[in-house]
């Protein structure tokens, strides 16, 4: 999703300030009241959506989402992803501006249609910037608290405690510091290795720079 509208605002001509604008006021919000906001929007009793789609004859009844596992994961997930894909999407925008425009000029020459382009030579240029933005993402995604533990607080059970929602409930919310320790430690090898990729593919890309 941040691939293709990076891709699709670097090429355009008019409107790009406001559109990249647009697309990244999600992230500029607190999680509290994005969590907040999608809490009232996914109500089942009193939300607009499950009331719509219901009008609509979509689904025939609202889904309880926060008592079943699977829903409320997939809830959760959307609502992280949601709220934190414009961060990906400014890391990306920013290498795809930095491709030479020569590069595209020489593949029209060729005959190189659009997919054998982004393929080609997209791609390839993003590559570093796609891994660093997804490592990061998905440190922030185990060690984020507020949101998933605003929309189910860890539950059904433990269905959506991700480590740091499952740090903080064995710690505070359990008093078992012990296992809220060794989550805490595991959560920071995690990071730990995931800052290692980051600067291996910092320092790639900066040497693949220095040389071009």
């Amino acid at each position: 999703m941040a691939v293709a509208a990076a891709c699709l605002v670097a090429n355009l001509d008019k409107f790009k300030a406001a559109i990249s604008t647009g697309l990244i006021i999600p992230y500029t919000m607190p999680p509290v009241v994005t969590g907040t906001v999608w809490l009232y929007l996914l109500d089942p009793n009193y939300g607009p959506i499950f009331s719509y789609l219901m009008e609509w004859g979509i689904i025939q009844e609202a889904v309880y989402w926060s008592s079943e596992g699977l829903p409320a994961l997939t809830v959760v997930s959307g609502v992280l992803m949601w709220t934190f894909w414009p961060f990906m999407f400014l890391i990306i925008l920013a290498s795809r501006e930095s491709i030479p425009d020569e590069y595209y000029e020489t593949a029209q020459v060729y005959g190189s249609n659009r997919v054998q382009t982004f393929l080609r030579i997209t791609l390839p240029q993003l590559k570093s910037a796609i891994l660093v933005a997804l490592s990061i993402r998905l440190v922030w995604n185990l060690a984020k608290v507020s949101q998933a533990f605003q929309l189910t607080q860890g539950g059904p059970g433990y269905e959506t405690s991700v480590l740091g929602v499952l740090l903080y409930r064995f710690a505070y919310s359990d008093g078992q510091f012990g296992m809220g320790f060794a989550v805490g430690m595991f959560l920071l090898a995690v990071t730990i290795g995931f800052v290692a990729l980051f600067i291996r593919e910092f320092e790639k890309a900066r040497k693949e720079g220095t040389s071009a």
